[in-house]
């Protein structure tokens, strides 16, 4: 290593550890290896739904909206509720529309829990009360901004997936339910002018979507007056979910860590590879594991992942590995091939790069959004691992060519290999690292304006309602 290499080296480690004095630039770098508070916050928190094992006497509007879902997913799901339960339920919705007269969610929270007690007509009072109201309001916003808000105070900013992870806690159990159960004895009248207050004031895109199936059921197959018709063809227009950038979230989020992590996991593993050097001319195990360790991998490409070429490519290099050496008698030592250590430095970025990005898929928030964000990635991660794997067939491939073409053992070449990548990992690999801090924090506030955006209202291109 000269001298140049070793300041450089320097000067990047120091700038990592002046990014570790500064909270916001700490936790971006870090992320990526798991030292995540606000993570921590969304796997524990009792805001959201799934880390409520029972739901405590509701003290504000919030929390009798989450009854309210809880109460329809239960009728849909199980476990039943006994008369007890739903008089309770229904006590609550009633103080609740009291505490907010002109907001239909309550009167229809009631209708469902009257339906489930058999009291039919007051279930249809408290339909048709709410087909005159307003306003459609679940107040499950005023639930989920306290914890993004804890979760940017923990780390000091706003992240694009800490609104990306809540955005899906919120439901529209209570909506499908009375579309489900309990629309078909309700007044036609009521349940359009209920169905265009969902689909134009829910925050869910679900909620949206069983909005307009109200307004379809609630009109049927007539044609009704000029209104009716409007209603009609503003009703067949498209809509769709904002979307969740959930696949940049995790990337901005994890990519400085994993890159962090992969240069210190292959710069450690080129250092050991150099001690190779120091089996000497023994290089029978070395072939035999390699060209295991080939066959190997070509089983598993074409048997597990359907993948044709990269298995040629792995069982090659398995071949070659046992083959090659055999068939040239060791000489007198020659040169290196010209270009082979760009070649070595070119193939070990490609892989750093693939490692890394095949990492980032086991950083906190990725974890904690839904599996299929893993699957929006391009590459995916296992189509990184795959990647990641063919750039290491390369570089033995690469030892190969000098033991072939110096004549030197084959120890001798796989030190000059983990040399020159181990050199490569640290260089570009830090050097990535201490970039990608900033620029993935300058990225993340754009997409997270976003996010935020779309927190509060998931619907967009929705058709005006007449």
């Amino acid at each position: 290593m000269g001298l140049a290499a070793r300041v450089l080296i320097g000067g990047l480690l120091g700038a990592l550890i002046a990014y570790t004095a500064v909270p916001v630039l700490r936790f971006a770098l870090f992320h990526g290896v798991g030292y995540a508070p606000d993570a921590q916050l969304a796997r524990t928190s009792p805001l959201r739904p799934q880390n409520q094992a029972t739901l405590g006497p509701p003290t504000t509007l919030a929390e009798v909206g989450n009854w309210a879902e809880a109460l329809a997913q239960r009728l849909i799901n199980g476990p039943s509720l006994s008369p007890d339960d739903l008089i309770t339920n229904a006590e609550i919705f009633q103080k609740a529309s009291e505490e907010d007269p002109e907001n239909a969610y309550w009167q229809v929270s009631i209708a469902v829990t009257q339906a489930a007690l058999d009291n039919d007509e007051a279930s249809r009072d408290a339909w048709t009360k709410a087909g005159e109201l307003p306003r459609w309001d679940d107040h499950q916003g005023e639930r989920i901004w306290p914890l993004v808000e804890a979760m940017e105070g923990a780390v000091g900013t706003p992240r694009s997936w800490h609104t990306t992870v809540v955005r899906g806690d919120r439901s529209a159990w209570l909506a499908t339910y009375a579309l489900e159960s309990l629309v078909k004895d309700m007044p036609r009248a009521s349940t359009v002018e209920i169905g265009l207050m969902i689909r134009d004031q829910s925050s869910t895109y679900q909620g949206a979507m069983v909005g307009r199936a109200l307004i379809r059921y609630g009109i049927g197959e007539g044609t009704g007056d000029a209104r009716t018709q409007r209603i009609m063809a503003a009703n067949a227009r498209a809509i769709r979910p904002a979307p969740y950038h959930r696949a940049e979230a995790g990337v901005l989020a994890g990519l400085p860590g994993a890159l962090l992590a992969m240069t210190a996991a292959g710069a450690s593993i080129c250092a050991f590879l150099t001690l190779v050097r120091r089996f000497g001319r023994q290089e029978l195990p070395l072939r035999l594991g390699v060209s295991a360790l080939g066959f190997v991998a070509a089983g598993w490409a074409y048997g597990q992942l359907r993948l044709e070429w990269p298995a040629f490519v792995f069982a090659s290099v398995g071949m070659a590995s046992w083959i090659l050496p055999a068939l040239q008698p060791e000489e007198s030592p020659r040169r290196l091939p010209t270009g082979w250590e760009w070649w070595v430095r070119g193939v070990s970025l490609a892989l750093l790069m693939s490692l890394a990005w095949w990492f980032v898929s086991f950083s906190p928030s990725m974890q904690l959004m839904s599996p299929e964000s893993l699957f929006e990635l391009s590459p995916s991660p296992w189509q990184a691992a795959v990647w990641a794997a063919l750039f290491i067939a390369i570089l033995w491939a690469l030892a190969l060519i000098a033991r072939f073409t110096t004549g030197r053992p084959l120890p001798w070449a796989v030190d000059q290999l983990a040399r020159e990548a181990g050199m490569t990992f640290a260089l570009a690999g830090l050097t990535l690292t201490v970039a990608a801090v900033p620029a993935c924090l300058a990225l993340d506030r754009r997409v997270a304006h976003e996010s935020q955006r779309a927190l509060g209202q998931e619907v967009v291109s929705l058709a005006h309602t007449p």
